[in-house]
């Protein structure tokens, strides 16, 4: 029982991590439903679940991937970079889209929920390469500051609707220039790259 726990331990500030980032999510939309209209509540709703739709097409099955064929430190860098470019390439691809339907100004939060949020390719590179306590501590703060944000919005914007669209022109800057750094610092070689990528589009 104590080798049962033990070997567990490592595993409970992840939990908790996801435990708080729902929590947050939960407390945020009964606020919302308590303190909007039912008009605007109705557009918030809509607008998060097209975000959270497009954001697993986007990144449908790399995180699967991270977490399953990446084993060494090369592979999970790689693969992640690789990612984060596929995505931004996809956003490229499905932008006339939105535009058609007038749904342009999703494109960013689209892109941060693929990435950067909770099921996107981040939290799963930092689980498979830092372990659990440290993917729980980015989890957890990328939630933190994007509920924080909502909820600011919700009470001194002038479009509380667009809370969950217009968060993410604030967070997904800084998040960008963190992933950029992030990268700098991994040691990405071009060789490794090409040899990753013939991996990588057999998969894709």
């Amino acid at each position: 029982m104590i080798e049962f726990i033990n070997n567990h331990k490592k595993y409970a500030a992840y939990a908790l991590s996801v435990i708080v980032s729902r929590g947050l999510e939960y407390f945020v939309l009964f606020y919302a439903a308590f303190y909007l209209s039912k008009e605007d509540y109705g557009e918030l709703e809509f607008y998060k679940k097209i975000i959270e739709l497009f954001a697993v097409a986007l990144a449908f099955g790399l995180p699967s991937l991270l977490l399953t064929y990446t084993k060494s430190d090369n592979s999970k860098t790689h693969f992640t970079f690789l990612s984060f470019v596929y995505i931004f390439l996809l956003g490229i691809i499905i932008t006339p889209i939105l535009y058609f339907f007038n749904y342009e100004f999703l494109l960013v939060p689209i892109l941060f929920h693929a990435i950067f949020f909770n099921n996107g390719i981040m939290p799963v590179f930092f689980i498979t390469k830092s372990g659990s306590n440290i993917a729980a501590i980015y989890k957890s703060s990328v939630s933190c500051v994007f509920y924080l944000g909502i909820f600011l919005l919700l009470q001194f914007s002038d479009k509380p609707n667009l809370s969950f669209v217009n968060v993410n022109y604030f967070i997904f800057p800084l998040a960008l220039i963190f992933s950029i750094k992030l990268f700098m610092g991994q040691n990405i070689g071009y060789r490794l790259l090409l040899k990753y990528f013939s991996l990588f589009k057999n998969y894709c």
